[in-house]
């Protein structure tokens, strides 16, 4: 795979450690197509969590404090936000896309609903999904090895994200409770609705490993 791109919309480079480097579906790629492909599968794979959860409206919880709960503007560097499409400034799905484990007729198949500008069909997404982005092993950190970072390898993970640097005390006790009841609901629409364990991890804004010479690397 050619890790250098000289498209405008990629302005850094996101090779997540958890990829085989070494699959042939990889090294076929041409940088933009490694990210093409994963961003399609990401927005076909979003667009069925839709149906079931209201992102927009989790978003209410937070927009209706009494204070504003400060975003995290790393849109630059962090893939997983820059891309997310749940219409949420504060939750996102932190799973990486393992595209080395998909054959060459997927890829091809994937290619052409990139060029018609058309979502994947969620049979396909609904089929292929354990194996393409479940981690190895039966658990996974997501961002820096911590145990607040550490959760099931085999599941659909979500991230909670905002900048706790900028609220007091009492306002980060806040949030921490509207973010469990974020949680709490996700849990309770996915894993009935899709039949998958729903894992969570909050990003408070102190974790730089998404962030290393403008390189994502988890």
């Amino acid at each position: 795979m050619e890790k250098e791109s000289n498209s405008s919309i990629f302005q850094y480079k996101y090779i997540p450690d958890s990829y085989d480097y070494e699959s042939e579906i990889i090294k076929g790629m041409s940088y933009d197509m490694f990210l093409n492909i994963q961003i399609k599968y990401r927005e076909s794979l979003e667009n069925i969590l839709k149906k079931y959860v209201d992102f927009i409206k989790l978003d209410d919880n937070i927009n209706n404090l009494t204070f504003p709960v400060p975003i995290l503007n790393d849109l630059d560097y962090n893939f997983y936000h820059k891309y997310s499409t749940l219409e949420s400034k504060y939750i996102f799905l932190r799973n990486n896309i393992h595209v080395e484990r998909l054959d060459k007729t997927d890829i091809s198949m994937i290619n052409g609903y990139i060029i018609d500008k058309e979502l994947l069909p969620e049979n396909y997404i609904l089929s292929t999904l354990d194996k393409v982005i479940f981690e190895n092993g039966n658990e996974t950190f997501f961002g820096t090895p911590i145990d607040s970072n550490k959760v099931s390898s085999q599941s659909l993970v979500f991230e909670f994200a905002y900048n706790d640097r900028e609220c007091t005390v009492e306002e980060g006790k806040i949030i921490r409770e509207i973010y469990n009841k974020i949680f709490a609901i996700l849990k309770s629409n996915l894993e009935n609705n899709m039949n998958i364990k729903i894992s969570t991890i909050v990003n408070e804004g102190f974790d730089n490993s998404l962030k290393q010479n403008n390189n994502l690397v988890r």
